[in-house]
């Protein structure tokens, strides 16, 4: 049927209302495919109750000397009061108490310039960077610990039975026929030391075959005279080799075993009368010994025993450990990471160096109570594990979660906990299917813990937490942020470590680089409430890291700036960027009315707002997916109206009289676009780039008629023949 123009009178006029944008972005599908109540673009505003408002502004109210702040956190020793905001920056520790901003600087030690994560234990901050040994910050001192120097001056002495008296010595061939004057104690292939005898062939060191307990043969050679002349006495000898090392060790390590000394004339067999007695310089500041050795063969050096004294007889008793051998850094200065977590009443950290060898999946474990600064294991309840070793993959991040730890590497996610039953380490694969960014990309979110992912070219947010009736409890992991997936892949994954995020405020964020950036400078908001993301750029997501401080008044979020000196303070009220403007954009889906292919007469669409204060907003409408030229201005009666603008032959807002009622918070303020335009497909940008102007959009009301039977233009037309 032919369309008629003068049926569109009779076409009835059609209505829809969309209230509320709760679900946030959606740039993964097509903008007209996409949930009424999300939006296409989303920058630099927020979700609130009822609508979408402008993002809350930020200040940098305090810097500190240096290029940028690496690090931040929160120091609280409730016992004596201290309350206090602790600073990397400069290679130095700042610090600040309660609200003030005066900033104190430590001038010693040094602390490298670099990403540093901060534990607090027992009142103590530990301090980890990757490169400094173990120290922690008590709110007015810096304590470093002092690395034990290597054991020195160990010697080992073969020791035997006492020297018998000899009664005599015959030959009979090649072998020799030896008499003590009483019992010798040994046994068929022992060693003896004979000497003092007027022939010099019986003398020496020989293997013996016993006849009796005080006879026993040797072979000789060459045709000595016989019977023996002299005053001959024996000796139980050997010539069995052993090799020794000696390490210190104090609560915080063990220091690099001692250089190994070797025997080659020991006891065949060690027994308490048959031993081999070592004995060292003393330590200044060891706790203890581990001794490593016994056979210069096979494995070498193996644990044997640990002694609290600068002796210790080796008779046999010990028995080899050979999965432990002298480790190849000195540590007792205190383990070196690179970040860790307290949970259980433990320290937990990884990115550990063992002097410069790195172990890229070693999960290492303090002790309890006052070994909490202690990683060595035996009695102070430390210890190490590797976290599924030689898989290709590296630890970046680390959560308490459930009695145990999330354990996050580049190639999967991980749970380190103690068995209930043997109390033994033991280790829970969740998933291999993404991996972990940064030790700065998780956080604990109500009961799960949110966190960036990377899987493969680029990054995700993913949560993992208990997933009830999945054939039983388990951990399962599940992605939150596919409706921006689409964004994600621009990102420089050569710095996924500098991925930092924050909660605060019912909201998850996190900031990025972005490819072909170095710093952090763009990232992503998810309201947690609603389960909707926004996008954030400026001050708030050009930051290192981020980090919360309970001053005692109130509770602020901060950021580390990435380009300068300052910290940055989030969440203000005032919408600036320390005092300047940035740009805000809504972008609506294209609303088609579910009819994508029939022309709509749009009319007056009108906007819904709670309040337009300190300010303008740009609006831009767009038809079938093209920006129609020209701009409208929806004001606040404290501004004006606005000039208006021309639209392609209509009249947008601005166009309204000035005598508007003063908007208050709590007032309606509908704004009616005056336009009539016909298209498949309308939708809006709203634009402010005001500084301290604010708004609260909560809907809007499409009014249209659909102009059923109206051909398509000839370029959609498709000739079949």
């Amino acid at each position: 049927m032919p369309f008629i123009a003068e049926k569109v009178s009779d076409d009835p006029e059609s209505s829809q209302y969309i209230i509320g944008f709760p679900k946030g972005l959606n740039t993964a599908q097509d903008a007209a495919l996409v949930d009424d109540k999300n939006l296409i673009v989303a920058t630099n505003v927020q979700i609130a109750v009822d609508g979408i408002e402008r993002r809350y502004g930020s200040t940098k109210p305090f810097s500190i000397a240096g290029s940028k702040v690496w690090s931040s956190a929160p120091f609280y020793k409730k016992t004596t009061g201290v309350r206090q905001q602790v600073f990397v920056a400069n290679s130095k520790l700042h610090y600040r108490s309660n609200a003030d901003t005066a900033i104190t600087t430590v001038s010693s030690p040094s602390i490298n310039n670099g990403e540093t994560s901060f534990v607090q234990a027992r009142d103590k901050l530990f301090i980890y960077n990757g490169v400094d040994g173990l120290r922690y910050w008590d709110g007015s001192t810096i304590t470093s610990y002092t690395a034990l120097t290597t054991p020195v001056g160990l010697t080992v002495t073969p020791t035997f039975v006492d020297t018998l008296s000899v009664t005599s010595i015959t030959r009979s061939s090649s072998t020799a026929t030896l008499t003590a004057a009483s019992a010798h104690g040994l046994a068929t292939g022992d060693y003896v030391t004979v000497a003092g005898a007027a022939q010099s062939e019986y003398n020496g060191v020989f293997a013996i075959t016993v006849t009796s307990s005080t006879v026993f043969t040797y072979t000789v050679t060459g045709t000595p005279a016989t019977p023996a002349t002299g005053t001959i006495t024996m000796t139980s000898g050997g010539v069995t080799a052993f090799s020794y090392r000696i390490a210190g060790f104090n609560l915080q390590g063990e220091t690099l075993a001692c250089t190994a000394v070797t025997i080659a004339n020991g006891p065949l067999t060690l027994t308490s009368a048959t031993y081999n007695k070592l004995a060292w310089t003393t330590l200044a500041n060891a706790t203890g010994y581990n001794i490593y050795g016994r056979k210069a063969t096979g494995f070498g050096e193996v644990y044997l025993a640990t002694v609290y004294t600068n002796t210790w007889n080796d008779t046999g008793d010990a028995t080899p450990v050979t999965a432990k051998i002298p480790q190849d850094a000195n540590n007792t200065g205190g383990v070196v990471a690179k970040f860790g977590i307290f949970t259980l009443g433990r320290q937990f950290v990884a990115g550990v160096y063992e002097g410069s060898t790195y172990h890229p999946t070693r999960l290492y474990y303090s002790g309890t109570a006052q070994y909490v600064d202690s990683f060595v294991g035996g009695e102070f309840g430390g210890g190490w594990v590797d976290v599924y070793p030689n898989d290709g993959g590296e630890i970046v991040d680390l959560q308490p979660f459930q009695n145990g730890v999330l354990v996050f590497k580049t190639n999967g996610l991980f749970k380190f906990y103690f068995d209930k039953t043997t109390g033994y380490p033991a280790l829970q694969e969740i998933t291999r299917a993404h991996g972990g960014v940064s030790f700065k990309g998780s956080k604990a979110t109500d009961n799960d813990i949110i966190y960036v992912a990377q899987k493969e070219n680029k990054i995700q947010v993913m949560t993992v937490g208990q997933q009830e009736n999945y054939v039983g409890d388990q951990l399962r992991t599940n992605s939150i942020s596919v409706f921006i997936d689409d964004q994600l892949s621009s990102v420089n994954r050569s710095y996924m470590s500098n991925i930092a995020s924050f909660t605060y405020d019912n909201k998850f964020g996190f900031a990025y680089t972005a490819t072909g950036n170095t710093e952090n400078d763009r990232g992503y908001l998810l309201d947690t409430r609603f389960g909707g993301w926004v996008y954030w750029e400026g001050d708030p997501m050009e930051v290192t890291h981020y980090s919360i401080y309970d001053d005692g008044t109130d509770v602020h979020l901060y950021g580390g700036s990435s380009s300068d000196a300052y910290m940055v303070e989030l969440m203000k009220n005032d919408r600036n960027d320390n005092g300047d403007a940035f740009r805000s954009i809504v972008g609506t889906k294209q609303y088609n009315a579910k009819l994508f292919d029939i022309p709509k007469i749009w009319r007056n669409p009108t906007f819904w707002f709670k309040y337009i204060s300190g300010g303008q907003i740009d609006i831009e409408v767009w038809t079938d997916g093209t920006h129609k030229t020209g701009t409208g201005q929806m004001s606040s009666a404290n501004f004006g109206a606005g000039p208006g603008a021309d639209l392609a032959g209509t009249f947008l807002a601005g166009d309204m009289a000035s005598t508007m009622n003063d908007p208050v918070t709590g007032a309606d303020m509908p704004q009616v676009i005056e336009m009539l335009d016909i298209s498949r497909t309308i939708g809006f940008y709203l634009i402010d780039e005001g500084k301290n102007t604010n708004w609260l959009l909560m809907g809007l009301h499409l009014m249209y008629t659909p102009l059923v039977g109206m051909p398509l233009e000839e370029r959609f037309n498709v000739e079949v023949s």
